[in-house]
């Protein structure tokens, strides 16, 4: 199956699928629009989600690269997502 019919055939089994900022992110990448880092995100977080059938709860998964980004998460103390410092990469 190619990319065009895989997103087809997601975006068709979608319907139904609570509408949510992030399942609204993933609908508009399947459609082919673009997408900020952000939505790409938050999309990426509906897919594996399963588009927040269940409700809006939070990822369990830390380990997940995005984690720090879930859209469901709430307030988090002190945790930013990973550090941007440059000076913290060995050898500069």
């Amino acid at each position: 199956m190619k990319a065009g019919e895989q997103k087809a055939a997601l975006l068709a089994s979608m319907e139904g699928a609570p509408v949510t900022r992030a399942a609204s992110c993933l609908r508009k990448y399947l459609r082919g629009e673009r997408t900020t880092q952000r939505e790409a995100i938050l999309g990426k977080c509906a897919d594996c989600m399963a588009y927040f059938v269940d409700g809006r709860y939070g990822c369990e998964n830390e380990a997940c690269p995005l984690y720090p980004w879930m859209p469901f998460l709430g307030r988090r103390s002190g945790a930013a997502g990973p550090s941007t410092d440059v000076s913290t990469v060995e050898g500069r």
